[in-house]
């Protein structure tokens, strides 16, 4: 029990902590340049201590090139949190003695880093939304019901399953807001603002329009504690992970002030030249396909179509008009951002990915909804959550489709095409549709764990929250833990079959190679006569 007497369910929250990470980490899926990308630079602080990847740029049209040399397109919190995690692997399974340049081998690298990094950080995210949500709408069952919503009714799903950087970003966006927001409730002291502006740092380490947010948090903070000591906290958090992002730019482009974008070796690497790293005017039609197109925002994630209804009732609260301001002025600001960026839709991949650090911000209101809203949000939570599972589990990393989910991704789900891996089924044996079930079983839980709390009462709920706590946990451990705890030394078999290399090096409509060698940018023959290490 708090100062202010909100309750904490600890014991619940682990429960739904395990159940998020075991659905979100079971999920294996195909690499694909974003991910390498990133991997690449931990290989080769890993294996050569340098931050170029000359040795494994071959896989991954994600790259710049500076200099004579190839780096991570990529901020680099994500492959710096890889580095122990892979050091580790490494040692203990003896991965020096095996060709990491197959496909199936860097599919089973970046399933373990992104199981380690990017599962408990999403879970974590949806954790810390609960407890906001419920300090800013006790009452009623809605901040669950978004909070399960932000965890498999979103964007959020399908980015906790790959080692993209926007579910990440997220958390680093999040977190420190709601750090700032329990020091303004007084139930963290004002030094607790260090830590919110430092994690506020680290997500621009994560991606680099989380600036966006470090700038946010210290207005919120200007605003609702009134103190310069608390801007002071907030301010000398972020000092540390400036510098740090400073050192890696100097290290690799000899300039604070130059990033990895500036320098992308790609066809398209011109356009982040262009304006604030390829941002420039919003277009008005580039905001109607982010909302709206079939790739976009409303018809991928249906509940939020509910959104202006939560703001309106969000708005009415006067004690939360901070918190309001907040949650409209991200989304808008991502949403105006990404309207003028060359890149609107993100290419071959699921919905607005460059809008998903925002999700949890656009969610808070939905703790406000009305009771007589409550069914119409459950219904469009429910359609939302069968979209996102329908990407998850048949090709998440899709074409350029005009429309993704009627072209590509239910005529697989109905055809049974189900080309996604689940570590459940490679551990356990099981047919993949009982794997599957299990996975739905285990969504399923958290809602029936939280509707048990608040229903049941006295010595019977501990029993039942134990109980399924003890589940989850089980669940998780065999399901999405990085390591089999049966052969924790041993690679899965399953990877170690023959499998190809992974090769990203397609020409442009010259024939000549789109990537630079000694030459500059775009000259030269390419990686293509090259080989991996």
């Amino acid at each position: 029990m708090t100062g202010n007497g909100f309750h904490r369910p600890w014991r619940l929250y682990a429960l739904i902590l395990f159940l998020l990470m075991g659905v979100y980490g079971t999920f294996v899926q195909d690499v694909g340049p974003n991910q390498l990308s990133r991997l690449n630079l931990t290989l080769a602080l890993a294996h050569e201590g340098r931050l170029e990847i000359d040795t494994y740029t071959a896989n991954a049209i994600d790259r710049a090139y500076y200099n004579g040399h190839y780096y991570s397109d990529k901020a680099p919190l994500i492959s710096f949190l890889g580095y122990p995690v892979y050091q580790a692997v490494r040692g203990l399974q003896g991965l020096d003695r095996i060709n990491l340049d197959t496909r199936l081998m860097l599919t089973y690298l970046l399933w373990v880093l992104n199981a380690s990094i990017n599962v408990p950080l999403s879970a974590l995210l949806v954790l810390v939304f609960l407890d906001v949500a419920r300090t800013l709408h006790p009452e009623g069952p809605m901040p669950w019901l978004a909070a399960f919503a932000l965890a498999f009714a979103t964007l959020v799903f399908p980015y906790a399953t790959m080692l993209f950087g926007h579910n990440v970003a997220a958390f680093f966006g999040f977190v420190p807001f709601a750090l700032a927001f329990n020091v303004r409730l007084g139930r963290l002291s004002e030094r607790w603002l260090f830590l919110a502006g430092f994690l506020a740092g680290l997500g621009v380490l994560a991606e680099y329009p989380n600036a966006a947010f470090a700038v946010a948090l210290v207005i919120y903070v200007a605003a609702t504690q009134r103190r310069l000591s608390a801007v002071g906290w907030t301010v000398a958090g972020g000092i540390g992970p400036a510098l740090a992002l400073a050192a890696y730019n100097t290290a690799a482009f000899d300039h604070p002030l130059r990033f990895s974008y500036m320098f992308h070796a790609a066809p398209w690497g011109a356009e982040h030249r262009q304006g604030l790293l390829g941002v420039r005017w919003p277009q008005p039609e580039n905001v109607w396909r982010l909302l709206f197109s079939p790739r976009g925002l409303t018809y991928l994630m249906p509940l939020v179509g509910l959104a202006p209804v939560a703001y309106i009732a969000m708005y009415r609260q006067r004690r939360w008009r901070p918190e309001f301001w907040l949650c409209l002025a991200l989304p808008v600001t991502f949403l105006l951002a990404n309207a003028g960026y060359f890149y609107t839709l993100g290419g071959s991949a699921p919905g607005p990915r460059f809008l998903v650090p925002v999700i949890p911000f656009l969610m808070v209101p939905f703790a406000f909804l009305p009771r007589r809203w409550w069914i119409p949000f459950t219904a469009l939570a429910l359609l939302s959550a069968a979209i996102q599972f329908i990407i998850v589990v048949t090709d998440p990393l899709v074409g350029r489709f005009a429309n993704p989910l009627l072209e590509h991704w239910l005529p697989m789900f109905v055809l049974r095409d189900w080309r996604v891996g689940l570590i459940l089924r490679q551990r356990l044996g099981i047919p993949y549709r009982v794997a599957l079930g299990l996975v739905w079983l285990a969504m399923l839980l958290g809602p029936v764990a939280a509707f048990l709390w608040h229903r049941v009462a006295g010595p019977l709920r501990e029993k039942l929250v134990n109980g399924l706590l003890a589940l989850s946990l089980a669940f998780y451990l065999v399901a999405a833990f990085p390591l089999d705890l049966r052969a924790p030394t041993q690679v899965p078999a399953f990877y170690l079959r023959p499998s190809p290399p992974v090769r990203d090096n397609p020409p442009t409509p010259a024939g000549e190679s789109i990537l630079p060698l000694e030459g500059g940018p775009y000259a030269g023959p390419g990686y293509g006569d090259r080989q991996s290490a």
